[in-house]
């Protein structure tokens, strides 16, 4: 089980606060190197490292996931497009 806290960010000249805005258990482990924030959407896109995708709304509310059936592909990156879209 792995925990994912989503902090709210607020810029500051100078400083940078992060408050708690909400926190979700997901079952599998997550590669920390493969988040995507959506500011215009507010969705988080994460990948696991048993190299499925999950989109979650910030309030932890699933969106949709995807789960790779090939062995050998692996995830690279997970990025939004500037337009909003995945």
């Amino acid at each position: 089980m792995t925990y994912i806290c989503i902090p709210r960010v607020k810029i500051e000249p100078e400083s940078v606060m992060l408050n708690m805005l909400a926190e979700k258990i997901v079952l599998s482990a997550i590669n920390a190197e493969h988040l995507a924030y959506c500011p215009s959407m507010d969705l988080i896109a994460l990948a696991t490292i048993d190299e499925q995708v999950h989109v979650h709304r910030l309030n932890g509310q699933r969106v949709f996931g995807v789960a790779n059936k090939q062995s050998e592909a692996k995830i690279k990156g997970v990025q939004w497009k500037p337009n909003g879209k995945a």
